[in-house]
């Protein structure tokens, strides 16, 4: 109850950061922060999105690079959670979808430790 009144309440103060330009991937609502790039990114390039998950608000950052971590993390000053995401992206599209799929296999959503750390294979996405 007190999870979604809180939800609620942040739902005014995040909303202007999403409209018509929203991705949404099995539910969950991806907003691009910059524009997104055409054809091949750089190495390390780093691309940010808001992300609304239907239980919270998160900043998510996902950075081209072969090394594949996700840090998660608080902004406690803007009372939002945000999401590092290191991986190799090679179409923006078919890299969201793989996205989504590797934090719906990790605990993103649940309390974690500050800057916690989680490295990862990418898989096909299909399992």
């Amino acid at each position: 109850m007190f999870r979604k009144l809180r939800y609620i309440l942040k739902k005014k103060k995040y909303q202007s950061h999403f409209g018509e330009d929203n991705i949404i991937i099995d539910n969950i609502i991806l907003n691009p922060v910059h524009l997104l790039p055409e054809g091949e990114w750089l190495e390390n390039q780093q691309i940010d999105f808001w992300m609304d998950d239907h239980s919270d608000f998160y900043l998510l950052s996902l950075c081209n690079s072969k090394k594949c971590s996700v840090i998660l993390g608080d902004d406690s000053l803007n009372q939002y959670r945000y999401i590092i995401m290191h991986m190799p992206v090679d179409d923006t599209s078919r890299t969201l979808e793989k996205v989504i799929h590797e934090l719906k296999k990790i605990p993103y959503y649940q309390k974690f430790l500050p800057n916690q750390q989680i490295c990862f294979y990418p898989s096909s996405g299909k399992e």
